[in-house]
């Protein structure tokens, strides 16, 4: 079988490949499954190998997969790992999976991440993501800026490295970091709507808590509105 043949969304062709950052290499815990994925040509395959093995795969599992292979144009196992990586599969311990059943919402992030990066590429010469000059909010106490943030001190890669969150967001997953890909919306709605460039945007959501570290990577704190934390915050 010819693994991960499906590359190249982030270059905007979602019917032809996805982005090189779903395979196993990025996930421990699938790293240690006793049924590895690549191992087989179609989700078919892996969910009878399971079953052969005395692992239970939840029925939801087959929907999701096939509806992301569907409607996205990826391949397997980039689909399972898709869902891995934005953390709508779980696996228990020994050797239990479970599935968020509201794998909908990925879908529809996964087509606006694919859309906002297509912008990226195309206006690359750019000041991003259609950011209006003379549009800024006021700074917070102590800016927006990395050197304040004594927790993002420790992440490997830094936001202020890169010149676009579509950058950054490659360069995590390069790094093995779990970043899901809402945590890139985010970011790209403050700039959009707020004015904000880039990495003051993440900053920003960093200094208003939505944007947090897991043990893991990054992730947004779903508790906080970020609708309302953006309207709060428009001049």
């Amino acid at each position: 079988m010819e693994k991960y043949q499906n590359r190249g969304a982030l270059q905007g062709n979602q019917a032809e490949a996805t982005p090189a950052v779903y395979f196993a290499g990025l996930d421990s815990a699938m790293a240690d499954f006793p049924v590895q994925p690549e191992l087989f040509s179609s989700a078919g395959e892996w969910f009878r190998a399971c079953r052969d093995a005395m692992i239970d795969i939840p029925a939801q599992l087959g929907q999701a997969l096939s509806q992301v292979e569907k409607e996205l144009g990826l391949g397997w196992p980039d689909s399972l790992y898709l869902l891995r990586q934005n953390q709508y599969i779980e696996i228990w311990p020994p050797f239990v999976l479970g599935i968020r059943l509201n794998w909908n919402r990925l879908i529809a992030d996964y087509r606006e991440w694919l859309k906002a990066v297509k912008d990226h590429k195309k206006n690359i010469a750019g000041t991003g993501f259609g950011q209006e000059p003379g549009k800024k909010i006021p700074n917070a106490p102590g800016e927006y800026h990395g050197g304040n943030d004594s927790e993002m001190a420790l992440i490997p890669v830094r936001p202020e490295s890169f010149s676009s969150v579509v950058d950054w967001f490659e360069a995590c997953i390069a790094a093995r970091m779990v970043v899901p890909i809402r945590v890139g919306l985010s970011v790209i709605r403050v700039e959009k709507e707020l004015g904000l460039g880039w990495p003051e945007s993440f900053y920003f959501l960093r200094f208003h808590q939505y944007i947090i570290i897991t043990p893991d990577g990054l992730d947004t704190q779903e508790e906080i509105d970020l609708n309302r934390l953006i309207a709060e915050n428009k001049k």
